[in-house]
């Protein structure tokens, strides 16, 4: 399943972009090339082309991901950060070494 923030991604995209024909190109413009009647630096020119139009297009456009937020420190209230350690992960207070608050992460909990 996608997280938020991909579906976010995923609206904000031109629709070119997201279109399973666009594949369908791509694909056959890769047979082109593997039976000799296009070149691989034609295609990638292609691409380019194509992707710097996009870009001039929709560069000014800004989006609102959706952040998930972690717990805050049991000891002083702060943002906390997911961390790695020899248990497993765990979420750590953002303010240490100066505070030590730790929380532990359950196993069925799962990130997106």
């Amino acid at each position: 399943m996608a997280s938020a923030a991909a579906h976010t991604l995923i609206e904000a995209v031109p629709a070119a972009v997201a279109d399973p024909g666009m594949t369908a190109i791509w694909e056959q413009a890769l047979d082109e090339i593997e039976a000799g009647r296009l070149t691989l630096d034609a295609f990638v020119a292609k691409q380019v082309n194509w992707i710097a139009q996009l870009v001039e297009h929709c560069g000014a456009l800004t989006l609102a991901v959706p952040v998930e937020a972690g717990p805050t420190c049991p000891i002083c209230n702060a943002s906390m950060r997911r961390r790695k350690g020899k248990s497993g992960p765990f979420w750590s207070c953002s303010h240490y070494p100066d505070c030590k608050g730790t929380v532990p992460i359950r196993k069925d909990t799962r990130r997106s």
